[in-house]
């Protein structure tokens, strides 16, 4: 199996996902190969190897150097480790879209309940109103 066969799968499970998947053209040698946008604001360098491929040296001094500043980094080496990288995303992804629906629903709620509340209001000036 080829690198560009672990690439693709990424690609496809990232759209699955509603994301993006951008190969970077890097300016810096050892820069990951692939920006991962997913919804919700996850981003994530990714980097491909073919399986039993290993990082070149400026590779790990690449992902040394962003790691700490809190990119999230992965290096995937093979389909399975695409589809287990796919899984724990989608999980997220689904979490806080949940997370998202349950704020909306209750954002809906309050709105409804200060309408109620205002409704009450006016019913109250009407009635003391002369």
């Amino acid at each position: 199996m080829r690198e560009t066969s672990v690439e693709k799968r990424l690609i496809r499970e990232t759209r699955k996902m509603g994301g993006i998947c951008w190969k970077i053209m890097p300016v810096v040698a050892g820069m990951p190969d692939r920006l991962v946008m997913l919804p919700d604001n996850w981003v994530e360098l990714v980097e491909t190897k073919a399986p039993g491929g290993t990082l070149r040296p400026a590779q790990r001094v690449q992902i040394s150097r962003v790691r700490p500043l809190g990119v999230r980094v992965t290096v995937l080496q093979d389909i399975p480790a695409v589809v287990a990288w796919a899984a724990e995303r989608a999980d997220r992804v689904s979490e806080r879209a949940a997370l998202a629906q349950v704020h909306g629903l209750a954002q809906t709620h309050r709105d409804v309940i200060e309408d109620q509340f205002s409704q009450a209001i006016l019913d109250v000036i009407a009635k003391t109103s002369p």
